[in-house]
């Protein structure tokens, strides 16, 4: 998934790109479609953009977002383990005021996941 940075739309206070936005919609709702008509897919967002670039040789103006192969899932396969893990709700939503967020602590929660 890619968006066309010449025309995306741009917040004008300070010029921010707001085509990943887009682009993340879109890939969102193609999984869920992919999911309705019974095959699976999974969104990638680790990798090389350059190297996406270059070996799908796209245009310059065109920037990836997300990788999203298609196909049948396998009998056996399974989510990750930390699939259904969240983080608890006192960790996440916060009511008018950030008071007791500090920064990092999503980082350690995330080890927290794994017991």
């Amino acid at each position: 998934m890619c968006y066309d940075s010449t025309v995306s739309w741009k917040r004008p206070y300070d010029k921010v790109d707001m085509g990943v936005v887009d682009a993340s919609i879109v890939t969102t709702h193609m999984i869920l479609q992919v999911t309705n008509l019974g095959l699976g897919s999974t969104w990638v967002g680790h990798f090389n953009a350059d190297i996406i670039k270059k070996n799908l040789e796209l245009p310059e103006y065109l920037v990836p977002v997300a990788l999203l192969p298609i196909g049948y899932l396998r009998s056996d396969s399974a989510p990750h383990q930390l699939h259904g893990k969240r983080y608890d709700i006192n960790d996440t939503v916060f009511f008018n005021s950030f008071e007791g967020i500090t920064q990092g602590k999503n980082d350690e929660g995330q080890r927290d996941l794994l017991k």
